[in-house]
């Protein structure tokens, strides 16, 4: 049974609401420790297990930064589990590795699947969901060019800017102030 499936033993790094967690005792609850200290006791299925440790500190999980294209390359067209990405990744299977791995998994962009069975996803998706994210994250910080609102305000801008024009020519001023009906012009 691999480690990925089982019940996970103290002091091992496990997955909490998408954060890390270290397991501090198993009984017919799991009690964790979270980010910051806390503790916590939780069900078995909330908890995915990604390294049997020994976990010592979360505080210490901060992997290298790594580029996960090469990675991505080797495993193209094969399946394989957390413990072989964390090693093509890190060059290692430590808990930190692991839970590096884990990010890359999670983010979605490089990989699909789960920790007992991913691969790689297909260069042509990558690319959309790339220019997808750029898209959104200029959105975010306003560099959009033609927003609803701002289209919006932009049209109400020139039609006031019409009417005042409008307004000022000698026809329309006549028509205003009733010196001239249509009619007559």
């Amino acid at each position: 049974m691999s480690f990925h499936q089982a019940t996970p033993r103290t002091g091992s790094l496990v997955v909490y609401k998408s954060r890390p967690a270290r397991v501090l005792a198993t009984a017919d609850k799991i009690e964790i420790e979270i980010e910051g200290g806390q503790t916590k006791r939780v069900r078995p299925k909330d908890v995915l297990p990604l390294h049997p440790g020994p976990v010592t500190s979360l505080s210490n999980l901060r992997p290298s930064e790594v580029d996960p294209q090469e990675a991505w390359e080797l495993l193209e067209g094969a399946e394989s589990d957390l413990k072989e990405l964390a090693e093509l990744l890190y060059g290692e299977h430590t808990p930190g590795a692991a839970w590096g791995a884990w990010e890359w998994l999670s983010e979605g962009l490089w990989f699909e699947g789960t920790t007992a069975v991913l691969r790689p996803r297909a260069a042509e998706a990558i690319e959309r969901d790339r220019a997808e994210r750029e898209a959104k994250a200029a959105a975010a910080t306003g560099n959009r060019s033609t927003t609803p609102i701002r289209f919006g305000l932009a049209r109400r801008r020139r039609t006031a800017q019409y009417r005042f024009q409008a307004s000022r020519s000698p026809l329309m001023q006549r028509l205003m102030w009733g010196a001239s009906r249509i009619g007559s012009i």
